[in-house]
């Protein structure tokens, strides 16, 4: 029978071996800084996923993110809702409808029905 001799690998060898395939800690959080500054989403998603940040350190960085939706979003629902329910008081108004019957053309043929006139068309030649 022959035996074959096992290598013996020290621990230390196996963990620098696995260091070296991977970046270390300092170069992700170098590279995740400057893709939050230069690129914004990716750096977003780079901080979530390689870093171990405190939670707080995280949300003031999404914060400009969530801040840049949410203050639209509210502009759009408050402005939105005035208009509709401002718009609506107003049409209901004496004013609309005054302004409505002054934007009617009087000597348009089609308003004539509406008015209560009916005329008849008649050609006049003049010499």
């Amino acid at each position: 029978m022959i035996m074959e001799k096992k290598k013996i690998v020290l621990r230390k060898e196996i963990e620098v071996k696995e260091e070296s395939t991977y970046l270390r800690y300092d170069v992700k959080t170098l590279i995740t800084v400057f893709l939050l500054v230069m690129a914004y989403p990716v750096g977003l998603i780079l901080m979530f996923v390689w870093m171990k940040w405190n939670k707080w350190v995280k949300f003031l960085v999404v914060l400009p993110a969530l801040l840049a939706i949410i203050i639209p979003l509210f502009i759009l629902l408050v402005v939105g809702t005035a208009v509709v329910k401002g718009g609506r008081d107003y049409i209901n108004s004496g004013d609309f409808q005054k302004m409505r019957r002054g934007m009617i053309n009087r000597n348009c043929p089609m308003m004539e029905e509406e008015r209560g006139e009916f005329l008849n068309p008649t050609i006049r030649i003049s010499d």
